[in-house]
């Protein structure tokens, strides 16, 4: 009726109440009176047959009901289920009277283990029509796969392949017998003189004595992938076998052949799963519920050790770290961090994500660990450079406001010194000034190393040949101190992109650090210098390491080794700017620089510097107080003079070069008017630049030296106003800096032609510049 109507369809699927429900009325008023209100119905289905219906019924409107493909699903298992039943219900009825039919479905069941090898695997079919033919007692039997629209010949039992050919040599359509098994008809026997077999293959069959033959279908998904022939020399009336038979013969081969595929899936996934445990690059624990690792990656026994199978997880943490909160993540994720132990009893920060999974019905707990090592270590030198980098700044900024004072306090301890009249025991404290006031420049410009910020001038250094050199240089030191050296360096390193003078002078640093650490100690010792390429899948790095057998470093100074006057040497003997200025080098070269404890005693330092092209950008940059330090070009060339200055006073009947000194410190007006008057110039004073504007504008001088850095009017805006008043001094026009690491004061003073006087200087420098812009014509 209405009913079956509606469950016409494959995947029919009715969702109504009760009332309007297409169900006979008898129906609808029985279910009404049971109390249901809203009905579910699929149909059963068997190969395609419908074989049944399933009905779910509830007892009020609208529940929340199930999805209509798990109802499908259902229904296909149930259908299935209820086909497999009926079947063994048959066999269990016939085995009472039938002995034969019992031997035949143990011999199904065997068949149902035999696909477990079937693919391409001749041998495979072969078994399966040998054990066919010997159940159905037939004298030969032959099996055709389905290629297209036409059987290809698999494998046979007692026939020869000329002849076994002659049954499938045709389109399937056109022979009659493996035509209706392609449409999804039963098995069937028929005799050799009828229709169902074509010529061919009746002439070839009867010339080998075969009178009968039985067909049945090789199916997978309902669809015929395969026939399997079974050739008797017996009439139909004599043979053992049944069509009942065949069809269950054929069942049991479509649920072989159904279990392979799912084999082959829960093989792929295996392979799929084995292949992501085995290959992923964190390490991968399995463990049971009891908590005993049951299986390991390669990633996680590289990291505990080899003998991880079996272990105790409690071995596995370290007790009074093994327990923080954990953070609950999506999917039952609980993720810990913690410290962990190697087997070996070293430890190590990591963390770790557990999750529940069930392997074979049984609950685990998979474990994802993470080693923070190279985190933890990343996380310190980030902050390490950060400090660094703060450090940096304010030491720039303190080098420049020492560096006004003390242009003043070197020029006067010169002009006191060179002053004739001063008598002896008054020259030698001048010189000891002059000697005191200069040691101070050299700790000024040793800070300004340690912050600046320009680039190194890179070209390919060959490590080997410059450690070689490094060595040479210290070689009397070496000896001395009766100190071997070992250089551990393979031959075929990359050329290095490095300032080869600056990375020079930090593995010297380093190596005087070692040496005099292992002085302390009054024994010979050791160094070792080990140079290696590393990066892996990473980018490629060079590691240089220097380790000593000395004393080591003290805990409490590790943190503050790379910060500026931070030492361990006695007062005295070193600045403590050592391995600050190396810090700040390495960093410019884009690389880091650490301290390791040395296993066997000692101190290890690495440098990690990356291989890469020479920066095409970054030129030589003088290292002399009136270099450009930051600039990509040299500094406009400042000629020394070897005679008199021009237009100096010492010339008769020449007028004086007039130089304006523009800066907003007095001091280092009055030393500049000092050291220009005894060099025979004519100093004019300004301490702003409106008042020196006004001076131009009255009568401009022959030169200008003008401080950078001043209240109110800076120096570049004092350079614009006096281009617009006299731009034939465009070429005549000095910046004085005490802050040698301003970018933009370099990249100005290219722009417009000016040269730069760097503080603090002595007179001889001021004397040399101003003799050289007077020698330039101006304009």
């Amino acid at each position: 009726g209405a009913l079956g109507d509606a469950l016409q369809a494959i995947d029919a699927y009715i969702s109504a109440d009760v009332a309007t429900a297409p169900i006979r009325e008898d129906v609808r008023e029985a279910v009404l009176a049971d109390g249901i209100r809203h009905l579910i119905i699929v149909g059963l289905r068997v190969a395609g047959r419908q074989t049944g219906i399933l009905g779910l019924g509830w007892r009020h409107e609208k529940p929340d009901e199930p999805s209509s493909s798990i109802v499908l699903q259902a229904a296909a298992v149930i259908a299935s289920s209820i086909e497999n039943a009926r079947l063994l219900d048959a066999v269990e009825q016939g085995l009472a009277a039938e002995r034969l039919l019992t031997r035949r479905m143990r011999a199904l069941v065997e068949l149902t283990r035999l696909p477990e090898a079937v693919g391409e695997d001749a041998t495979a079919w072969e078994r399966i029509v040998r054990e066919i033919g010997t159940e159905v007692a037939a004298d030969a039997t032959v099996i055709g796969l389905r290629s297209g629209n036409q059987l290809t010949l698999a494998a046979t039992n007692g026939a020869e392949a000329s002849w076994a050919r002659r049954l499938m040599d045709r389109p399937i359509d056109t022979v009659p017998i493996v035509s209706r098994l392609a449409a999804g008809g039963q098995a069937t026997i028929v005799s050799l003189d009828s229709g169902d077999v074509t010529e061919a293959a009746r002439g070839a069959l009867v010339a080998a004595g075969f009178q009968s033959m039985a067909a049945l279908a090789v199916r997978e998904e309902g669809e015929l992938v395969g026939v399997v022939f079974a050739l008797f020399r017996r009439t139909i009336d004599k043979l053992e076998i049944d069509v009942r038979t065949l069809d269950a013969i054929g069942r049991v081969l479509d649920i072989s052949f159904a279990n392979r595929r799912l084999r082959e899936g829960v093989v792929a996934s295996e392979r799929r799963y084995r292949e992501l445990f085995e290959g992923s690059p964190d390490a991968l624990l399995v463990q049971s519920i009891d908590e005993i690792v049951l299986d390991a990656n390669p990633a996680a026994l590289r990291l505990y050790g080899d003998a991880l199978i079996g272990q105790p997880v409690e071995r596995l943490v370290v007790a009074d770290a093994a327990s923080p909160e954990g953070v609950a993540r999506p999917e039952d994720v609980t993720q810990y961090t913690g410290v962990g132990r190697r087997l070996d009893g070293t430890t190590f920060p990591q963390e770790i994500d557990l999750r529940p999974i069930e392997i074979a019905g049984d609950q685990h707990i998979l474990a994802i660990v993470r080693d923070l090592t190279e985190r933890s270590q990343m996380q310190a030198e980030l902050i390490q450079a950060q400090k660094m980098e703060a450090i940096g700044m304010l030491v720039a900024g303190v080098a420049h406001e020492l560096n006004n004072p003390l242009a003043s306090i070197v020029a006067f301890s010169q002009l006191i010194r060179t002053d004739p009249g001063l008598p002896d025991d008054l020259r030698r404290q001048a010189d000891l000034l002059v000697q005191e006031a200069n040691r101070t420049r050299t700790i000024v410009k040793n800070l300004l190393d340690f912050a600046r910020q320009r680039p190194p001038e890179r070209t390919p250094t060959d490590l080997r040949a410059l450690v070689d050199n490094v060595l040479g240089l210290q070689s009397y030191i070496m000896s001395r101190n009766r100190l071997e050296v070992d250089v551990d360096m393979p031959s075929d390193l990359p050329l290095l992109s490095v300032d080869r003078s600056q990375l020079q002078q930090v593995l010297i640093n380093l190596t005087v650090n070692a040496a005099q650490a292992i002085q302390e100690l009054r024994r010979p010792g050791r160094i070792v210098i080990a140079v290696r390429e590393v990066g892996g899948t990473g980018p490629r790095m060079i590691r240089i390491s220097v380790a000593d057998d000395g004393p080591g470093v003290d805990p409490a100074m590790v943190s503050r080794l790379f910060m500026p006057f931070a030492t361990t040497k006695q007062p005295g003997t070193g600045t403590g700017l050592g391995l600050s200025v190396s810090f700040g080098i390495v960093t410019g070269h884009g690389g880091t620089l650490r301290y390791e404890a040395n296993p066997g005693g000692g101190a290890v330092f690495v440098i990690e510097l990356p291989v890469g092209e020479p920066d095409q950008d970054s030129v030589a940059v003088a290292a002399e107080p009136d270099a450009r330090p930051g600039s990509r070009a040299p500094a406009p060339p400042i000629a020394t003079s070897g005679g008199k200055p021009h237009g100096s006073a010492q010339s008769p009947g020449v007028r004086p070069s007039r130089i304006l000194v523009l800066d907003d410190e007095s001091s280092i007006r009055d030393v500049l008017a000092r050291v220009l008057k005894r060099a025979g110039y004519a100093p004019i004073l300004a301490a702003s630049g409106a008042e020196a504007l006004e001076l131009v504008a009255a009568d401009p001088p022959d030169a200008i030296l003008c401080d950078h850095r001043m209240a109110g009017m800076d120096g570049t805006e004092f350079h614009a106003a006096v281009m617009a008043i006299a731009p034939h001094l465009r070429s005549r026009f000095v910046f004085m800096s005490g802050d040698v690491l301003n970018p933009e004061l370099h990249e100005f003073a290219e722009a417009v032609g000016a040269h730069l006087l760097a503080k603090p200087f002595d007179i001889a420098t001021v004397g040399a510049t101003i003799a050289a812009l007077l020698s330039v014509e101006a304009g």
